[in-house]
């Protein structure tokens, strides 16, 4: 199974979210995925391509040669620089917020997409087993407590 970086924090208030991911990803790598997107104007379904992520096929030159640099109407890529120095600004805060949430999940991103993504998955199917676990535990122990008072109501009964 995947793993990825640990069941949820240390903390103890409630959430509205059953888990929160919280992906661990430096600047760099950051910068790297933002930039390099690309698309293919003559696709009609808009084939999207990263130049080190997801490279075209080497044995289509010419699909190579017609992508063009992703536009972005929000400016993301623009603004990126920006949005992580105030990330990095705000960290130790948002560190100790996230500290008392009971449910937060650190996951170590700096891998490729696919490798990310099967981390999440496996510590999506694993967070889930162990609930299912939990439940039939305390769905066993609902049923023995139920069990035990009706034979001690039992045994009352005898004794009358």
């Amino acid at each position: 199974g995947g793993g990825g970086g640990g069941g949820g924090g240390g903390g103890g208030l409630p959430s509205g979210l059953t888990y929160y991911f919280r992906l661990s990803v430096d600047p760099d790598t950051q910068r790297r995925r933002a930039l390099g997107r690309m698309t293919d104007p003559e696709d009609p379904n808009g084939g999207s391509y990263h130049l080190e992520f997801d490279p075209p096929p080497d044995s289509d030159p010419a699909l190579a040669a017609r992508l063009v640099p992703v536009e972005d109407p929000q400016a993301a890529d623009a603004l990126l620089l920006q949005r992580t120095a105030a990330f990095c600004e705000e960290k130790a805060a948002l560190d100790v917020w996230f500290g008392g949430l009971s449910n937060v999940v650190h996951v170590e991103a700096n891998g490729a997409v696919d490798e990310v993504f099967g981390s999440l998955t496996g510590t999506i199917e694993e967070m889930r087993a162990r609930k299912e676990e939990e439940e039939a535990a305390r769905v066993a122990a609902e049923e023995a407590a139920e069990a035990a008072r009706a034979e001690e109501e039992e045994r009352r009964e005898e004794e009358r």
